[in-house]
Order: C-alpha cells, then sequence, then structure tokens
C-alpha cells in the first residue's frame, strides 16, 4: 500500500492541466506541513511490521522544502524497518548538479529510495514555470543530473490533449535519449481525453492501440511502460492509496491546442 504525504501545497510550476491551478495563490498560503505532523504521518502507517509500507512523498513540490523531504528519508525507518519512500517531482531542483549530488549521498547514506520525474515531452509546453518560463531544459538537465549521478529514477509521464497524438514518439525518445530510466509510470488525462475525442469509447479505443504498440517497444527495451505492459513486465502489483493522507486535491478541467499523429514501426 501507499502512505501519501503532501509536504506542501505550493508549487513552482504553473501548469495549465493542474487540478489545483485555481487554487493555487490560495494553497500556498499553507507553506508546508511541521516535522510534528510528519513524526505524526510516519508512526501511523498503517501497514503491519511484515508488509513493506510505500510512503509517496507528494505536493505541490516536495523540493521546495528539501530539509522535509531528507528529514522523511532519514527518519522513516526510525518508525518502521520496511519501508521505502518515493518522491515525485517536477525536476526544477534537481537541474541543479549540487542538489542531485545530495540526493545521490542520501541513498548512498540510507538506502535506496524511489524518485520520480515528471515530463510530458512533447507535452511539456503545459508545464510552464511559475514565470510564465518553459520547463524543458531544465526538467532534461536534471534526467542528466540523475543520469551522470547513476541514480536510479523513473519518469512519470500524463497522457492529456497536447501529447495523447505522439505517446508512441515521446516514450520511444525517453528510452533512447535516458537509457538509465528504469521505468515510465503514465498518468492519463481521461476526463480531457474523452471531450478532446468526442466519446469516451474513442477514448479507449486510441489508449488500447497504443498499448499494442507499447507492447512492442517493451520487447525492445524491457522498460516497463506502467498501465499499458503490466501484462508483460509483472513486476509490481498494484498499490491501493489508504485514507493516510494529510491533503486530498479535487479535479478541473482545461482547453489545450491538438499536437499531429506520426508513424513510428521503423523504431520497433
Amino acid at each position: 500500500m501507499a502512505n501519501v504525504i503532501y509536504i506542501t501545497t505550493a508549487c513552482d510550476f504553473n501548469c495549465d492541466y493542474c487540478y489545483e491551478r485555481k487554487n493555487r495563490n490560495q494553497l500556498e498560503r499553507n507553506k508546508s506541513i511541521s516535522y510534528k505532523e510528519i513524526d505524526n504521518f510516519l508512526a501511523n502507517l498503517q501497514e503491519p511490521p511484515e508488509i513493506q509500507s510505500q510512503i509517496v512523498i507528494f505536493g505541490g513540490e516536495p523540493f521546495l522544502f528539501p530539509s522535509k523531504v531528507e528529514y522523511i528519508i532519514k527518519n522513516a525507518k526510525n518508525f518502521k524497518d520496511n519501508v521505502y519512500p518515493e518522491i515525485t517531482t517536477n525536476g526544477l531542483w534537481l537541474s541543479n548538479k549540487n542538489h542531485t549530488k545530495k540526493i545521490k549521498e542520501l541513498m548512498d547514506k540510507y538506502g535506496q529510495f524511489g524518485l520520480e520525474i515528471s515530463f510530458d515531452v512533447s507535452g511539456q509546453y503545459r508545464r510552464l514555470l511559475k514565470n510564465g518560463q518553459r520547463s524543458e531544459k531544465y526538467v532534461i538537465q536534471a534526467i542528466n543530473n540523475l543520469e551522470d549521478f547513476n541514480v536510479p529514477y523513473s519518469i512519470r509521464y500524463t497522457i492529456h490533449k497536447g501529447n495523447i497524438e505522439n505517446v508512441i514518439h515521446d516514450i520511444i525518445s525517453i528510452l533512447v535519449q535516458f537509457p538509465k530510466c528504469n521505468k515510465i509510470i503514465t498518468s492519463i488525462y481521461e476526463e480531457e481525453l474523452d471531450i478532446y475525442f468526442g466519446d469516451n469509447n474513442i477514448t479507449k479505443k486510441r489508449l488500447e492501440q497504443i498499448k499494442e504498440y507499447l507492447r512492442r517497444v517493451y520487447e525492445k527495451f524491457h522498460v516497463p511502460v506502467c498501465d499499458f505492459t503490466c501484462n508483460l513486465c509483472k513486476k509490481c502489483s498494484k498499490y491501493l492509496y489508504t485514507a493516510n493522507r494529510y491533503y486530498v486535491p479535487q479535479k478541473g478541467k482545461i482547453e489545450v491546442e491538438i499536437g499531429k499523429q506520426k508513424e513510428f514501426d521503423h523504431f520497433i
């Protein structure tokens, strides 16, 4: 099971499909949870000792408060031995090599933990910085830093209207450009795709077509694309979110521009 802790509601990105975009300024007034709340969270992990507890460190952007992320990494095993922290980040903080080096040092000292970098590739234009600047170069720099320091990581790729026509190309691009990526975790903004295609059945059909392509991609690269190659990979089981949360988000809706489909059989 996953125990989700929301370090903060603040974020240094302004993604146009974010479910909290309309409320972001209001949410930032509550900058972060306290160390006492973190201790309370760790003391109340719901799984019995023999079952591993996964701690998902989430936000907002958790690395706006790196000392609290570090505190969880350092102290989690004081509350339970069988625990695995995982951080979901937009990658901006990790574009600084000194910060990536710090993550490497934490892993060397306290053991490996999960690191998920959000990167939508052709749809990344929707993930702007707070100042309106595009974020691609920072996220790519962050991933290159992780590769250089040999820090294990995965990429979270959100499928939405801005990249639905380029999913196969995007996934292959990740696998070719970042060979040390250990898996790609997909999130599907299905509600938006239903509006884009005008029919949920069309959305499902398109996703099934993508799944067939990605099965062939997996056979070549042997890197899991979660939710698309599960029947080939079988390296994990789906976990359920518990009620052990400090913040519960709400859904939102957006409007975006459209991309183009390409053919990628020559890659696979």
